[in-house]
């Protein structure tokens, strides 16, 4: 992870920690809004296994109340409706991030006593580089937290639609064994 380390840092332009600053503030944005994005994504997978399980139950509704269940006949709907079930499950789990790093900081973290009373030891202009950098490294922080909660969520997107695929292709082979016989 990136630290401002600099031998003095006392010499360093506060135009140069202002850029660097607003670039991490930049990046932290972005994060969210990758953030956002997933969990958009997620809803429209929620939308698709709320959709197949609605579909499913009623197909047994359907099929049962027409003729009652002989010889396991609907065995794979019931396995089917079953693992969409526990998708959809992980969907709703995962579809708000439980740890994720916003915006902005509470006074509560921002106050150092050192430096917020005045010192003889750093000027002003000393202070607010201190300030700034601890912002920047806090903002780091921040941005490498989101990417990895970021890649975290993405990595169970792409299962859960791995998953969904498969499911619907055994499904409809399974549907069709079943149709034959």
């Amino acid at each position: 992870m990136y630290q401002i380390s600099v031998s003095d840092w006392r010499k360093i332009p506060q135009d140069n920690l202002k850029l660097i600053y607003s670039q991490a503030q930049r990046k932290l944005d972005y994060t969210l809004y990758n953030s956002d994005k997933i969990t958009n994504r997620f809803y429209s997978v929620l939308i698709v296994l709320a959709g197949l399980l609605t579909a499913g139950i009623g197909y047994i509704v359907k099929n049962f109340k027409d003729n009652p269940i002989e010889n396991n006949k609907y065995w794979y709907i019931i396995i089917f409706l079953t693992l969409v079930l526990i998708l959809l499950l992980i969907c709703i789990k995962n579809i708000y991030p439980r740890f994720f790093m916003g915006k902005g900081r509470s006074p509560s973290e921002l106050n150092n006593i050192d430096l917020l009373q005045p010192s003889e030891n750093f000027s002003d202009s000393e202070l607010y580089i201190a300030m700034l950098i601890g912002e920047v490294n806090n903002l780091e922080h921040k941005i490498f937290y989101n990417l990895k909660q970021n890649q975290s969520r993405l990595k169970v997107l792409k299962r859960l639609i791995y998953s969904i695929v498969i499911l619907l292709v055994c499904f409809f082979i399974l549907f069709q064994v079943h149709l034959l016989m």
